[in-house]
């Protein structure tokens, strides 16, 4: 995923070449939000194109990004007591970035002479909304939702834009969607998420088997959340040497982006809390040619080797058949181009396994169209095939 070099910028605006020729006659228009744990997309797609690309797209990136630290876009966290300040205020920092977009392009006449503007928010923890998820009370999930829809109806609002349908779907359907839609058919493909580790078996384009690994602690191991919880663990450790260069590092990657931490502020922020976010700094320093550091490496390969382990628990495979194992999600584009991503994979599977990264680019397309077959399946669920 080089979107995800991409991915791990702040923002991320993409106009398409194409869309002057074939969007502008599109009237139906979907505006689409991804909402992770840690991270938020948004995109705008001609609805009525299944292979539109879409014309915009902008991130908020929790993990590296100064003005969000600390955001979840989970709607579940903390038992749904903390909407407004996590799935709201993410989903929120891209639609502030998305809409004006919108908007001006409505203005200059290039989004077709009438224009629809539906609405699907794929969100983590929308499960537990119902009570899907055990320990979560369903009146406060339905009372979270309400006032999440509520938000977005007040940006459509502030922004100057109507709103029509207003649908929604769990985050993780609409990236397994996409691993279809990039060629994820194969019994053979094992499919990972980025947060946490998890991983799926697939066969004729459907689920057939679903794996998480956990660390001795429980805590799940095999994505952005395993990687800070190894740097956090190196910023206390013994080797005292190691822990100061480490903490300098993160000083460092903060200060140029404008914040400034002491020795004490990392090591408060990071030893035991906000391991998604220190997972996305190291997973930053980790691609940095200058980067010379055993202690970041050693975290990176613990991580690879666990997303490695987790792929052995759904895919039983030979040296002479080796299983191709996509690696999908905001993770990827972390490790893409890190070289013992092959050899850690191999020794770890003993040659069973072959590691493919899904790019950001291949991932971005993907998921455009995903989020039109969501949206429309979702509508025909409710009002029939002729929508009445």
């Amino acid at each position: 995923m080089k979107q995800f070099q991409r991915l791990l910028q702040c923002c991320a605006v993409f106009l398409f070449i194409g869309f002057w020729a074939t969007g502008a006659s599109a009237n139906e228009w979907l505006i689409t939000v991804l909402s992770g744990n840690a991270r938020a997309d948004a995109w705008l797609i001609p609805a009525d194109d299944d292979d539109a690309k879409a014309v915009l797209h902008v991130t908020a990136d929790a993990k590296t990004t100064p003005s969000l630290r600390g955001r979840i876009g989970n709607i579940a966290f903390q038992k749904f007591a903390s909407v407004e300040n996590n799935a709201i205020y993410l989903t929120s920092a891209v639609l502030n970035q998305l809409l004006p977009q919108v908007k001006a392009l409505q203005d200059d006449g290039k989004l077709g002479n009438t224009q629809h503007f539906s609405f699907l928010y794929a969100i983590a923890g929308l499960d537990a909304v119902d009570g899907k998820a055990y320990g979560y009370n369903p009146v406060d999930g339905r009372t979270a939702l309400h006032r999440y829809e509520s938000a977005i109806d007040e940006r459509f609002s502030h922004h100057g834009l109507a709103l029509e349908a207003l649908v929604g779907a769990h985050d993780g359907s609409l990236i397994l969607k996409a691993i279809f839609e990039s060629g994820g058919h194969s019994d053979s493909t094992v499919i990972y998420d980025d947060t946490y580790g998890k991983g799926y078996r697939l066969k004729d384009g459907a689920v057939i088997g679903q794996s998480e690994l956990f660390s001795g602690n429980h805590s799940p191991v095999g994505g952005f959340f395993h990687l800070g919880e190894q740097g956090g663990e190196a910023l206390t450790g013994e080797d005292k040497e190691a822990a100061q260069k480490l903490t300098e590092q993160v000083r460092i990657f903060w200060k140029n982006k404008g914040l400034e931490y002491s020795p004490e502020d990392v090591k408060l922020r990071y030893s035991s809390n906000n391991r998604n976010e220190l997972g996305g700094v190291l997973a930053s320093l980790a691609q940095e040619p200058s980067t010379d550091d055993t202690t970041i490496t050693d975290a990176v390969t613990k991580t690879i080797d666990a997303l490695a382990a987790l792929s052995l628990t759904l895919k039983t495979a030979t040296p002479e058949e080796p299983a191709t194992v996509k690696i999908i999600g905001y993770y990827g584009d972390a490790i893409a181009n890190l070289p013992m991503v092959q050899k850690r994979f191999a020794e770890v599977s003993g040659g069973t396994l072959v590691p493919e990264i899904i790019s950001g680019e291949q991932l971005n397309l993907a998921l455009t169209k995903s989020a039109v077959l969501t949206f429309k399946q979702i509508m025909e669920a409710r009002y029939g095939a002729a929508g009445i």
